[in-house]
Parts: C-alpha cells; structure tokens; sequence
C-alpha cells in the first residue's frame, strides 16, 4: 500500500509548481492583510506578517501532492457514482485534519519556539473560529487539479496505448505483405533458373544459382527489417537483374546509373525488385532484341527520385498492375503515408515509365 502510493506522488515539475504557486498566495495573502494594517494606522511588517502565514499556506504545499496520490489511487466507479461521493468525503476526513493539526504546530513553533501545550492552546482559536467554509474552498480547488492530473495521465496513457497498437497493426500489415512478396519474388525467379536447365546452360544455372543464393541471404538478414541502405538494395537488384539476363539472353539490356549520395540513404528492402520485376516482364514480351530498361536513382532536394523506364506492347494487357507494384504502393503508404509517389505511365515515345519519390529523412 505504501509503495503504491509512493508511486502516485507527482514528479518534480509538479512539486515546483504546487511550491511556487502556494508560496505566491501565501505572499499576496499577506499583503493583504500588512495593507489593512496599516490602513488601520497599525504599526506591521510584511516579513513578520509573511512569516505569520506561511503556516497556514505553506502547509498545501506538501498536503497538494498528498491529496493527488489518494486520488490517483481511487478505483472507478463507473457505474456507482454516489460511492466516488463517499469515497471523497471520507478522503476530506482524512486528510484535512492532518492539515490542521500541521498548520497548528508549525504555527506554534514558529510562534513560540515549542510545543507545550500551553503554546499550542493560544493558537487553537485561531483555528477553531477561522473561516472553515474557506478550507473547504481551498481543499476542493486541489481535489479537482488532482482529478485533472488523474484524467490527463489516463488520456497520456490511453494515447501512448494507441500508438503502440496502431504501430504492432502497421508492422503487421508490413510483415504480410512482405510475406505475400516474398513467395512471389521466389516463384519468378526459380522459374527463370529453371529455363537455364531446360536450355542445358549449366554454367549461367550455377551463376544464377549463386546470385539467388545471395538474394536469400539478403531476404534473411532483413527479415526483421523494414528499410536497408539504398547501397544494399542497388546490390541486392544487380543480383536479381543478372539472373534476369540469363534467362532471356539477349532480349534484355540493362542501364543503371545511382547517384554516389543516395546510396546513404534508407530505403524499403525490395522495393526496387516488383518494378524491375515489371519492367523485365515488359521486355520478355516484346520481339525485338535488347530491349532497353534504364533505372536512375538520383536526389532531388530532399527526396530519392527512382525513374525507372522499360519498352512495352501498347496492347498488351499486362499492364503492370500485379501483386508485386500493388504490395509496394501498401508497403510505402504504410511507411510513409501521403509522404511518397508511385506513378506508372505509359510515355508517347513507347517506353514504360515508373516513378518513385520517397522522402529522405533530412
């Protein structure tokens, strides 16, 4: 019980406060009544008057904090509301005349210099005839700050709660679409091995066995990450894309240019793979020879411009909208909100264009 309610006592910025807030009244009371003094052509000190009393105020500075404790510690009653009116009361009762009794014997200390009885019999008065309506006042103006510490911090904690959840959703909803991703990337590229042993090509197999071999390396070393450095994902993409024209020999051509002062930067991890995985399926369609496909990576301002360009069948009815683009357009909407673009366009000079903009962080 008592290291419960140790652990309701407010923090230091609330002790500060409380201090200072009781000691300005305490001051202005004082003045008050030095005025009417000397108004009454009384001889006083506003020291001597001061010091007179802080007894009296002075005392909330440590029965403040007390009071917010019990209260934090009440239990809800939702459903009972007239046991929060006696619980409050009974708080009134046990609380208050520890404030009178304190209030009386600093008093009489500071009056008297002991705490005979005699002493403390010529304050008691003081007490007894003052203004207990004025107490009142004063103790339900703390109740109620408690009572809005209490609601704020549950709010606070209601708050912080809720980010947690939306945060363990988000992560959630990233992991299964990296999950739903994966398969598919896997699919696809076993596949293309699989054309380089029915074409007998053993040697270009076990280069693109290795290049696989690194890419799932990859895929385990970021299993539990959702961004790597644009470095390691330009590798992880080379990987993908020599694979890639292996299986196709000379159908694809590949041009690839990275500013030096992206490669810094963090990026989703595969994010680069679906778009080359759409583009090169672009390419495997058509004819002709080499058809191009240019990825730039450059930086403007503060964003990571990713212009990928592919030739495509104008009818075609792949149209790049697979589970690949459609995973990634999630991925970065989960990530990065409204902060990020996705744009796939079919340009007049018969290349496919896939856009990304992604914020950098600076």
């Amino acid at each position: 019980m008592y290291r419960r309610f140790l652990s309701h006592i407010p923090g230091r910025a609330f002790f500060l406060t409380n201090t200072l807030v009781w000691l300005g009244v305490n001051s202005i009371a004082s003045w008050l009544s030095y005025s009417r003094q000397l108004n009454a052509g009384q001889e006083a000190s506003y020291l001597h008057t001061w010091l007179e009393f802080i007894p009296w105020w002075g005392n909330f500075i440590w029965f403040a904090p007390v009071v917010a404790a019990c209260v934090a510690m009440m239990p809800e009653r939702q459903n009972k509301r007239w046991l929060s009116v006696v619980d409050n009361i009974l708080l009134f009762f046990a609380t208050m005349p520890m404030y009178w009794v304190m209030s009386v014997l600093t008093a009489t200390l500071m009056r008297f210099g002991n705490l005979h009885w005699e002493s403390i019999a010529q304050l008691l008065p003081i007490l007894l005839t003052g203004p207990f309506y004025f107490d009142i006042i004063v103790y339900v103006s703390v109740v109620c700050i408690a009572y809005t510490r209490k609601y704020e911090a549950r709010a606070a904690d209601e708050q912080k709660r809720n980010r947690e959840l939306a945060h363990l959703l988000l992560q959630t909803e990233l992991d299964a679409l990296k999950a739903q991703l994966n398969p598919h990337f896997l699919f696809n590229t076993l596949n293309s091995i699989a054309s380089l042993i029915r074409l007998q090509d053993k040697a270009k197999a076990l280069l693109a066995l290795s290049e696989l071999s690194q890419m799932l390396r990859k895929v385990l070393e970021h299993q539990n990450n959702e961004m790597t450095p644009l470095s390691q994902e330009v590798e992880f993409i080379k990987s993908y894309l020599t694979i890639q024209q292996m299986r196709f020999v000379n159908k694809l051509q590949v041009e690839l240019e990275v500013a030096d002062e992206c490669l810094q930067y963090d990026v989703p991890f595969m994010l680069l793979q679906p778009l080359v995985e759409n583009a090169v399926q672009h390419g495997s369609q058509l004819e002709s020879d080499e058809n191009l496909i240019q990825l730039s990576i450059t930086q403007q301002g503060d964003e990571l411009l990713v212009r990928l360009r592919n030739k495509f069948i104008p009818d075609s009815p792949h149209k790049g909208f697979g589970i690949g683009i459609e995973n990634s357009r999630k991925r970065l909407s989960r990530i990065y909100g409204d902060e990020f673009l996705l744009q796939l366009r079919q340009c007049r000079d018969g290349y496919f264009e896939t856009l990304v903009r992604l914020p950098t962080g600076e």
